[in-house]
């Protein structure tokens, strides 16, 4: 690991602008970065010795953003992923989607081959910012009137300011080792307008006054800033139930059980910061009226768009700001509709923990219950859920105050490096990553990373060696006999490969040998994976739930 170091006993002069941004991230508040080495970013590698900046240095490029990815949903402000060019660079695009869809504030830094004449037919050149603008909210690219210091400052607030959600920064090699700091770079602040929250919390307000029935809907981001006990205190606040949309399965998430039946029977849906997309099926087949509070213009003219028959109410302001706003104030009574509203509340907690098995509980769901009480055991858990169908059945049956899913972008394997990071950034709290054995495989060097940095996850690997969600998807449309490509062997034992990368490792195949397991883990003080062999199964499928009455 390439941690703190003691400061050199002299200071280089002059300055490079890789010392500047080193200097800029320490004074934010920064302790480490996510980073793979390569050519053009070894300045800021050097930068890093005198400051004390660590770098965590992974095995793969992708593994990089999504440590800083989970960083930052962690923190609630900007993470830092550095990565090379070219190559490096590519190799980090698609875990940018997953942290675009979740609202992830990160930074990601690039090297980037030189300007001008002398850089045509340069190494590892790439029209940068076209290739990473679909994935981000903006790609920056360092230049002579911005210097690399001021392009990373201003992607800083850019990724803070509402909806938040990741920037891109392109280094070319030279501008790092320009000579020179900025002495007065622009404010890292985010931008808001308080009138626009305070104008959008009162239409709520008013609009909620007129419905028995509603239903809100908050996105990535607007969860996060309400972690813990804010979700609730909102919905007290609004009579409403209020629901976190985190999952590529949406309103029909197994792990909000009969969601989509009170989506059916509200008359008002409110989303907050959330699209109106296919997590909340584009609002289609639902009776209710819709009110949208978003602070990204093209978010509300899609809302517009496909809502338009409806005539919805839509305010372009900060979600954050508004709900701020309306946890400031006393709850508003629902005066005559105070019985049913409060019916209608219960009623709607009910559905939502509602978990009825439509065929009987496949055995592994004893071990998931032993699991379940093992984290309620821990002061502080940090609960991490990866993969497909093995993944809905733990979100399903298990949670914690602190959790990170694979989220909205309905990426796999992203899991285990978001393990690692959280360990690091919460080192006293056990964090437990459970994985499909698929998902698992994308990225299991980062095991010997956090041997390296310290980091020590508990990784729970529900193997029924397949690519179960797609092998769920052939037998359900073409049948037991046409099946291929979702094997995985039988053989592997992903306890033994994490133990030959020095760590712990244990096999089980019961609830009772997982709680022992999981005791052994967290007594072995090191990067941990428990190989459990599971059958596969499907995601859970609830028996109906009553309508409202």
């Amino acid at each position: 690991m390439t941690g703190p170091h003691t400061p050199a006993p002299a200071s280089r002069a002059p300055q490079r602008q890789a010392d500047a941004i080193v200097r800029w991230l320490v004074g934010q508040r920064v302790e480490r970065i996510y980073a793979l080495s390569g050519n053009q970013i070894m300045p800021l590698f050097d930068a890093c010795i005198d400051s004390g900046l660590e770098i965590v240095h992974v095995r793969h490029e992708a593994a990089a953003v999504y440590m800083a990815d989970a960083a930052a949903q962690l923190a609630g402000r900007p993470a830092v992923a550095l990565v090379t060019a070219g190559p490096g660079f590519g190799n980090a695009l698609g875990a940018l989607y997953a942290a675009r869809c979740a609202q992830s504030p990160l930074i990601l830094l690039s090297g980037d081959a030189d300007d001008g004449p002398a850089g045509l037919g340069a190494f590892q050149r790439l029209d940068q910012c076209s290739a990473a603008a679909p994935f981000v909210k903006a790609s920056l690219r360092a230049h002579d009137a911005l210097t690399p210091a001021r392009a990373l400052a201003r992607a800083w607030r850019i990724a803070c300011t509402a909806p938040a959600g990741p920037v891109h920064v392109a280094l070319p090699a030279s501008s790092l080792l320009q000579a020179g700091v900025d002495d007065e770079l622009p404010s890292a602040l985010a931008d808001s307008n308080g009138r626009d929250a305070v104008q959008a919390a009162v239409a709520l307000r008013e609009r909620l006054a007129g419905v028995v029935r509603p239903l809100v809907v908050v996105g990535p981001a607007l969860a996060r800033h309400l972690r813990g006990a804010g979700l609730a205190r909102l919905s007290e606040a609004l009579s409403a139930p209020v629901h976190a949309a985190l999952s590529p399965r949406g309103l029909r998430d197994p792990s909000a059980g009969a969601l989509s039946v009170v989506a059916r029977e509200a008359d008002l849906i409110v989303l907050l910061g959330q699209d109106v997309d296919f997590s909340v099926g584009r609002l289609q087949g639902l009776r209710a009226d819709a009110f949208c509070i978003h602070a990204d213009e093209a978010a509300l003219a899609q809302a517009g768009t496909l809502l338009a028959p409806r005539q919805p109410m839509l305010w372009c302001a900060d979600p954050a700001a508004v709900v701020d706003r309306l946890l400031s104030e006393a709850p508003a009574g629902a005066g005559e509709r105070a019985d049913d509203n409060e019916r209608w509340v219960d009623w709607a907690r009910r559905a939502v923990a509602h978990r009825e098995l439509a065929a009987p509980a496949p055995a592994f769901v004893a071990g998931l219950q032993v699991a379940a009480r093992w984290l309620g055991q821990r002061s502080d858990p940090t609960l991490i859920i990866d993969g497909g169908e093995f993944g809905q059945w733990v979100q399903a049956f298990l949670s914690a105050s602190t959790r990170l899913i694979n989220g909205p972008s309905g990426a796999i394997g992203g899991g285990l490096p978001m393990a690692v990071a959280a360990s690091l950034e919460r080192p006293a709290s056990d964090v437990v990553l459970f994985s499909g054995d698929g998902s698992i495989g994308f990225h299991l060097a980062e095991f010997e990373t956090a041997l390296r940095a310290g980091g020590r996850p508990i990784v729970i690997v529900g193997n029924d060696c397949a690519w179960n969600a797609e092998r769920q998807i052939q037998l359900r449309d073409y049948g037991p006999r046409r099946q291929i490509g979702c094997e995985l062997s039988g053989e592997v034992r992903y306890d033994e490969l994490v133990q030959a990368l020095g760590g712990f490792g244990r096999r089980v195949e019961s609830a009772e040998a997982l709680e022992l397991a999981l005791d052994e883990a967290q007594a072995a003080r090191l990067p941990a994976c428990i190989d459990w062999r599971i059958d596969g199964r499907p995601a859970p499928d609830y028996l109906p739930f009553d309508a409202f009455v």
